[in-house]
């Protein structure tokens, strides 16, 4: 194995703790996430 063509892993997704959100970007992501489980939700329905 050659060390140079190694390269750190990033995460798909980057969770960051709760108290370094703003309370204003919570509640849009709290809205977002619902609107997307309505959208999701109508498609099976259909």
């Amino acid at each position: 194995m050659n060390s140079v063509n190694k390269k750190a892993k990033e995460p798909f997704i980057r969770v960051i703790k709760r108290a370094e959100r703003s309370k204003m970007e919570i509640m849009r992501l709290r809205i977002i996430a619902f609107i997307l489980a309505l959208a999701a939700g109508g498609l099976f329905i259909l």
